[in-house]
């Protein structure tokens, strides 16, 4: 979650930076040219820091709703790394890393043919 949102803040500070010293340099410098492009700089700055951080908190939030809808109509567990933690547990799953498969092709080739419906 904080993942994405640092991503969003980082891309947003790239661009500004790039925007504003494109801005600065094709607009022409006027009398006092550092402080014209330190202005310029400042303010693609602080609009990509705004957009970038909008964009890493729609995110932010669309995860998580997500995760409350799948978990209040019963499609998956609130907490999904020790459900998966526990499925490893149980020899379903094999822990690679921070990622997690199927132990055997035959166990995921029979989850993926299941008909989910609910009673």
């Amino acid at each position: 979650l904080m993942g994405g949102l640092m991503i969003w803040l980082i891309f947003g500070l790239i661009v500004g930076l790039r925007g504003g010293l494109r801005g600065g340099l094709r607009g022409g410098l006027s009398e006092q040219p550092s402080k014209q492009l330190s202005e310029r700089l400042r303010g693609m700055l602080i609009r990509a820091m705004s957009r970038g951080l909008r964009g890493g908190l729609g995110v932010c939030i669309k995860h998580f709703v997500l995760r409350q809808l799948l978990y209040a109509n019963g499609f998956a567990p609130w907490n999904y790394a020790r459900f998966l933690v526990s499925c490893s547990d149980c020899l379903l799953l094999q822990q690679v890393g921070g990622r997690f498969r199927f132990i055997h092709k035959t166990v995921q080739e029979h989850f993926a043919a299941m008909n989910f419906e609910r009673p």
